[in-house]
């Protein structure tokens, strides 16, 4: 089995040097410059990526040329360019790392849960890691966010300290996802572990007070405007 290859934040705990040099010579200098934008060095990136089979990174780099600008539909176009050059095995096992098209299945619905203290910066941090990671991880389109922060009391959020877990604390967070599309297990265990890395490397959110929960249910569940069920065309 291939493991995961690291994300920035991961690979700075796991090779610190390696990663300061990724992030001041590759991100820091080659990526800021402006001969290419920063929307065709993902295509250039995914491109490579996917020729030469290296796929573990297809899905950081699949989040990360949304961020820069890249529709699902041009990465779908990108690939299937691709198979013409590099192989249609390869342009079939990239597009299976692309989001499902939209429209498709609602996106989740996340509560996320916590005890008063955390500044609104790190709320704003904390929101943007775990969309970033529904992206990369989850099967999620980076337009689809949709997140209710509940900040509450200590004495209104009640948990065991120690259930299934070393120690849990006032730094408690809950994330409940309400998700309309079932996840394999391998999908939920990635999002399960690679929130919890970001969280602790980025924010310092020790992984014992992370709580994920993930709720199914069906497109019928669901309704976005006018009164009409999902599926449904709704009027622009």
């Amino acid at each position: 089995m291939t493991p995961d290859v690291p994300d920035r934040a991961a690979l700075a705990q796991l090779a610190p040097r390696l990663a300061r040099l990724a992030e001041e010579t590759l991100f820091g200098d080659i990526w800021q410059r402006p001969t290419l934008s920063a929307r065709e060095r993902s295509l250039i990136t995914l491109a490579i990526l996917a020729s030469l089979g290296r796929v573990q990174q297809l899905p950081w780099h699949i989040a990360f040329a949304r961020q820069n600008g890249l529709s699902r539909d041009e990465l779908e176009e990108l690939f299937t360019h691709l198979a013409f050059y590099a192989g249609l095995p390869a342009a079939v096992t990239a597009v299976g790392y692309l989001p499902p098209p939209r429209g498709g299945d609602p996106m989740p619905l996340t509560r996320i849960t916590l005890c008063e203290g955390m500044s609104d910066a790190h709320l704003q941090q904390l929101s943007a890691l775990y969309h970033q990671t529904l992206v990369e991880v989850f099967e999620v389109p980076l337009e689809d966010k949709f997140q209710i922060l509940e900040i509450l009391p200590a004495s209104a959020l009640i948990y065991d300290p120690h259930y299934q877990t070393g120690r849990r604390d006032q730094g408690f967070i809950l994330f409940q996802i309400l998700a309309g599309k079932v996840r394999s297990t391998a999908t939920r265990e990635r999002l399960y572990a690679r929130l919890a890395e970001r969280l602790e490397a980025e924010l310092g959110i020790h992984p014992d007070n992370l709580m994920v929960v993930i709720q199914q249910n069906d497109a019928e569940a669901w309704s976005f405007g006018q009164g009409r069920m999902f599926r449904q065309e709704v009027a622009s």
